[in-house]
């Protein structure tokens, strides 16, 4: 499939030195990470913690916790 793309289509390309980067960009999109993050920590802390009342009722109650979360 490269071969055939190589061969058939020729891309333009661009030198990573022809597009600086503009920390005003940097920074204003930095702080969109930010909510994101919080809520896959805030689902990783509630996973533990369902998994870890749930872990003396056996596999099938964990099985059971996955498949409805999913």
């Amino acid at each position: 499939m490269i071969t055939y793309f190589e061969k058939k289509y020729h891309y333009r390309t661009v030198p990573i030195s022809a597009v600086p980067p503009e920390n005003k960009n940097l920074e204003t999109h930095a702080g969109d990470r930010r909510p994101a993050g919080t809520e896959f920590f805030a689902a990783l802390r509630y996973i533990v913690l369902v998994y870890a009342i749930i872990r003396g009722f056996g596999p099938e109650a964990q099985a059971g916790f996955g498949i409805g979360r999913a």
